[in-house]
């Protein structure tokens, strides 16, 4: 038995830190969204039991999608896995790569074993939303209705995707951003942006679009200022640093705007991604 799937990028289209926790964790305020770049993961059962991860993109680090494989089958006593991983999503993006991996191994143990039940943010805080997608806010104040609605006027706009080369870990911004003051923004409101998306005011959508890590990031790479000025001059109506970076997004009016953008960017030392919003986190294929 074989199952494969997609399992999409996310960004954020807001992220504000609001402090730490008992456990010193940095608590987020975010709105996410799920996009058009995705990974290809395939899972299959295994006779012995063991888990074996294979990915051709070599990372240094062990994959997070064998330690939840490893954690799961311990927790449920389900048998073994291979789980194949084509790496569509860049990594060192703040793109979600790490958890898309994730949430597939989660998901595909499920298809393969049953259903189980399980904090699964344990093996990354973005986990939860790589499986679920679509649109969501942390902490949630909305009902299902006001996300569908959010990510009908999103799958309206165009959207492309800026990733530098390099990348930055999640770790050192963090630390950066605990050195510093922050953001020097501290108007932006995610409820002013769910409001402005709601009601398409590209105005207040780009008053709004937010994330609180850039100031740290752009501390790191200095280059990253630039990028985002160079998207934000040349036609979007908001754009704004992804997670903890390095990748950037812009929104633009419609998707014939968002393809003449891309154009326009040949000069860029990156990937540059033309694509949309997607209602949800995993599609079999």
């Amino acid at each position: 038995m074989r199952y494969k799937m997609r399992v999409y990028a996310k960004l954020n289209l807001f992220l504000k830190v609001k402090g730490l926790d008992k456990n010193d964790r940095h608590i987020l305020e975010t709105l996410m969204a799920s996009v058009g770049i995705y990974d290809t993961v395939a899972v299959s059962k295994r006779s012995d039991g063991k888990i074996f991860v294979e990915m051709p993109l070599k990372i240094s680090e062990k994959n997070n999608a064998l330690i939840a494989a490893e954690d799961l089958q311990k927790r449920h006593g389900f048998g073994g896995v291979d789980i194949y991983i084509e790496k569509g999503i860049p990594l060192k993006s703040g793109m979600g790569g790490s958890s898309a991996d994730t949430a597939a191994a989660v998901y595909g143990l499920k298809k393969l074993y049953g259903s189980f039940d399980g904090d699964f943010s344990v093996y990354g805080d973005d986990t939860p939303f790589m499986l679920s997608g679509g649109v969501m806010e942390y902490p949630s104040f909305l009902d299902k209705k006001d996300r569908d609605r959010l990510f009908k006027v999103l799958s309206g706009y165009g959207l492309v995707v800026f990733k530098p080369k390099g990348g930055l870990l999640t770790k050192d911004v963090f630390r950066k951003y605990d050195e510093t003051s922050g953001s020097a923004n501290k108007t932006a409101n995610i409820k002013s942006l769910v409001d402005a998306i709601l009601n398409d005011d590209k105005r207040a959508i780009e008053a709004n679009v937010f994330n609180d890590l850039f100031f740290a990031a752009s501390k790191i790479e200095p280059s990253l200022i630039d990028i985002r000025d160079n998207i934000a001059s040349r036609g979007s109506f908001a754009c704004g640093m992804t997670g903890s970076g390095n990748a950037f997004f812009g929104l633009y009016g419609d998707e014939r705007e968002a393809a003449a953008a891309k154009d326009a960017f040949k000069f860029f030392d990156g990937e540059v991604f033309l694509c949309g919003f997607k209602g949800r986190g995993i599609e079999e294929v």
